[in-house]
């Protein structure tokens, strides 16, 4: 009796511990979070200047934003086709701390979001994709199209590399189409509807783009049911925190109005591009020195270049400020890199010849 005593004694103080492993993880959301905006705020186009001012946002008041009940409605209001956004206390805490304690970082990501958007949405309505999942990219690259937040993925959309090449872009040592704000989006949405046929509702289409269908095949057989809420107990923590990343700033972009936050103007960058014809490989860097361009430019206008331009068929192309022609016309094979002289190897005996 003692000893069953003894045992479910230390089951009960167990469980609390069991439980807690399985919470929601602020502290891990946040350190995912800062790492994206962080990125974001220290690419090129924030850092050259294309960034609108933006005023201080009014200081929200310590305490509840608002009524976890109200939230959960308003929540579930813009969920759409997503069933099972199960944990709005876990969102609420992200949308605080994205307009209290990042409001302007929060309002430049917006600003991207804003930027990319057209591409973003253009992808999805091409394959008839909910509009939610345009905030997707938010969560995975902070809208960053350069991103490259998660080992061996990339872009605005953090593609892995095999999904890229199964999806028709071309990754190779100079060119990376992940990059493409465009292409990776019209490929993201082929995966995302492929997913959905498998899955047949979107929040396992999302986890399993998130995680992988593998690990979520492993989560299903870990898990006690399907729901989401299971699946993630049994998927890596940064799949929990980008799930529900990507719910916050749905609520965050569907309720800007009513939230003391302010999109930040980024523009586009002020230089018309054209096309110019190389015969051999141009990198980025060499030309940029020579047109005397930042690089960031050139890297925004031919985004996919992540080697050399390639023209070794005679039929590369490269894109340049409109305003650059004359000069690049002028700089002739000067905009080519020498490539270095082989050095003549002469074979010599290795065995020393014996005095005659």
């Amino acid at each position: 009796m003692r000893k069953s005593v003894f045992h479910i004694t230390c089951w009960l103080l167990l469980l609390p511990l069991l439980g807690a492993a399985r919470d929601f993880d602020f502290a891990e959301t946040r350190d995912y979070l800062d790492a994206r905006l962080s990125e974001l705020n220290s690419s090129w186009l924030v850092r050259q200047g294309s960034l609108g001012q933006i005023e201080p946002a009014e200081v929200v008041p310590t305490g509840k934003l608002v009524d976890i009940n109200e939230f959960r409605t308003k929540l579930d209001s813009i969920s759409g086709p997503f069933r099972d956004w199960d944990d709005p206390e876990a969102v609420r805490q992200v949308v605080q701390y994205l307009i209290r304690k990042r409001q302007s970082n929060t309002g430049i990501l917006l600003g991207a979001g804003m930027m990319q958007r057209k591409t973003i949405v253009e992808g999805l309505v091409s394959e008839g994709l909910p509009i939610q999942l345009a905030y997707l990219p938010g969560a995975l690259s902070g809208f960053h199209p350069f991103a490259e937040s998660i080992p061996g993925r990339m872009g605005l959309w953090q593609m892995p590399l095999q999904a890229g090449l199964r999806y028709g872009l071309v990754c190779d040592e100079n060119v990376d189409e992940r990059r493409d704000p465009l292409l990776s989006s019209r490929a993201a949405a082929r995966q995302l509807r492929e997913l959905y046929t498998r899955y047949g509702d979107w929040d396992r289409t999302v986890l399993a783009y998130l995680a992988g269908p593998g690990k979520l095949a492993q989560a299903f057989l870990r898990a006690n049911g399907e729901d989401p809420g299971a699946l993630l107990e049994h998927l890596p923590g940064q799949v929990r925190a980008q799930w529900i990343v990507f719910q916050a700033l749905n609520y965050i972009g569907f309720e800007e109005r009513n939230l003391p936050l302010q999109t930040a103007q980024l523009r586009y960058p002020e230089a018309d591009g054209v096309q110019m014809a190389v015969e051999r490989p141009v990198q980025l860097d060499h030309l940029a020195k020579l047109l005397e361009v930042e690089r960031g430019l050139l890297e925004w206008l031919n985004p996919a270049v992540v080697g050399a331009v390639s023209g070794n068929t005679g039929s590369g192309r490269v894109i340049i400020p409109k305003a650059k022609e004359a000069d690049f016309l002028a700089l002739g094979e000067s905009i080519y890199l020498k490539e270095p002289k082989l050095q003549k190897l002469v074979s010599e005996p290795l065995i020393a010849k014996t005095p005659t």
